[in-house]
């Protein structure tokens, strides 16, 4: 896309290229989430609602003004040059106000629930986007040194019981960051119409389009239970930018092991089962994401996968009976320090945790450098009430707090109040939802796309499990980063 022309579609399109999650974070590139999290320092409202919702995480603010055309909230301020990448609120009420750069006058100014539906900028899925309860807004609001949200509302009451969350990023130079400006937004509606659709359309791709010219290999073995088969084994420099696996069944896929090695290392960079890389339970069911599919027998993985010495990826069957299976790599020739970051991706396995203690599992902490970009959750909750009132807590580089702590676990994976339906987006979906009153299973999945999560020395992924009524739960996760 030519930025003069589009420069907002041409700065989400950079960011959609998964090769550059392969890439150096630059120096001061940061993220941060806020919320209505409940935290001590913030201006607590949420003691005027009518009743407390789950763990008290609505209501906060970092500033409660009255004004003569009623109470103003805010929910957002950050310094510097940045974008707001995700927008989510489970009850939008009153107006939004958004103030970039310009301090003194709001830049948009429109009710809160229309704003996440796109209705400023004429804009629909996949950008906006109402997903089993939860509105969210993946387009980003650019800024080059100040942004300031707040919500207008007509009493204090009135905000008491508002659930909300908004990814930042902070975006040095030398990225080029188009000014905010509704207008502008609306003049660019056909080019984002087409960007949107090639985002939908990704969900059927075996691999993304962006890169050099890309060779097929293909790759057909049988695999007799309990046994290994090597589906990829090159020295030298290359790049994994896609694999397509096919297998008679949804079953024989669920029995299957993915392990990689980049570069020698003893130990694999990617261990898990191969439906959790696929963003779904064992089950394997349907889905279509941004950097993974599934559909029927097949799964398609788009995750770009860079070595500089060489790379080996095999797949163990731990079922009872043979599988044979037919594996399509899309590779690609790169310089062997054109990509210095490594994918990963870890399965980590939480038994008979009690839903009616706060249990604080850490997924991921390293020192390194690099970005977190996908977590997948399957959950079987043995509780009568709803077991996910835990919040996602993330700490990159600042080892002081955490630089997103959200409101919940159905909040982060971008739905809302204990929602079962079933939905799929680009970089969200819940893709299993059954059970009893007594028993409850459910996968659902969170990719870091555009709202990226990069850290330079250390990172920390933590989450709180637990519910609102006694009993156990099993929890299954998948934890994707690049490092």
């Amino acid at each position: 896309l030519a930025a003069a022309q589009a420069p907002l579609a041409c700065f989400i399109e950079n960011r959609l290229d998964l090769r550059g999650l392969a890439r150096l974070p630059l120096p001061g590139e940061t993220a941060r989430l806020f919320s209505s999290s409940s935290d001590s320092n913030k201006v607590i409202l949420a003691h005027l609602a009518p009743q407390v919702l789950g763990d008290l995480d609505h209501g906060f603010f970092l500033a409660v003004d009255d004004r003569e055309y009623g109470v103003e909230a805010t929910l957002v301020e950050a310094e510097g040059r940045g974008a707001m990448t995700w927008f989510w609120s489970a009850n939008p009420v009153g107006k939004i106000r958004i103030y970039v750069d310009d301090r003194k006058d709001p830049a948009l100014e429109m009710p809160f629930d229309a704003f996440l539906q796109g209705r400023a900028f004429a804009v629909g899925a996949p950008f906006s986007s109402k997903t089993s309860l939860g509105y969210n807004l993946d387009l980003s609001i650019c800024h080059s040194n100040y942004c300031r949200v707040t919500v207008v509302a007509p009493s204090r009451q009135a905000l008491a019981e508002l659930f909300y969350e908004v990814a930042w990023n902070a975006i040095p130079e030398p990225a080029s960051l188009p000014p905010f400006a509704p207008a502008k937004i609306s003049g660019e509606r056909d080019v984002l119409e087409a960007l949107g659709q090639r985002i939908l359309e990704a969900g059927r791709a075996l691999a993304h389009p962006a890169g050099s010219d890309r060779r097929a290999e293909v790759a057909i073995l049988t695999i007799e239970p309990v046994q290994g088969g090597w589906v990829l084994d090159k020295t030298g420099a290359a790049a994994l930018g896609g694999i397509a696996f096919e297998a008679p069944s949804k079953r024989a896929l669920a029995w299957l092991w993915v392990e990689a090695w980049w570069d020698g290392e003893e130990r694999p960079s990617v261990s898990c089962p191969l439906h959790l890389l696929a963003g779904v339970s064992d089950a394997v069911e349907d889905t279509q994401s941004y950097p993974a599919t599934v559909a029927g027998a097949t799964v398609a993985i788009r995750w770009f996968m860079p070595f500089s010495a060489g790379g080996r990826l095999r797949l163990t069957n731990k079922g009872t009976d043979p599988c044979r299976l037919t594996a399509r790599l899309q590779m690609e020739d790169v310089k062997a320090d054109e990509f210095p970051l490594r994918f990963h991706c870890v399965q980590k396995t939480f038994r008979n945790l009690r839903t009616d203690t706060p249990n604080v599992l850490t997924l991921l902490e390293s020192s390194g450098t690099g970005y977190v970009v996908g977590s997948v959750l399957y959950v079987d909750s043995r509780s009568p009430s709803w077991w996910g009132e835990g919040d996602h807590m993330i700490w990159l580089d600042d080892r002081s707090a955490p630089v997103w702590r959200g409101t919940g676990t159905e909040d982060y994976f971008g739905f809302a109040w204990c929602s079962q339906g079933l939905f799929h987006h680009p970089f969200r979906g819940q893709t299993r939802s059954e059970g009893t009153k007594e028993r409850r299973m459910a996968c659902m999945h969170r990719y870091h796309i555009l709202d990226r999560l990069p850290f330079h020395t250390w990172v920390r992924y933590q989450m709180e499990a637990w519910g609102l009524a006694a009993g156990a739960m099993d929890l299954d996760f998948g934890l994707m980063w690049y490092q």
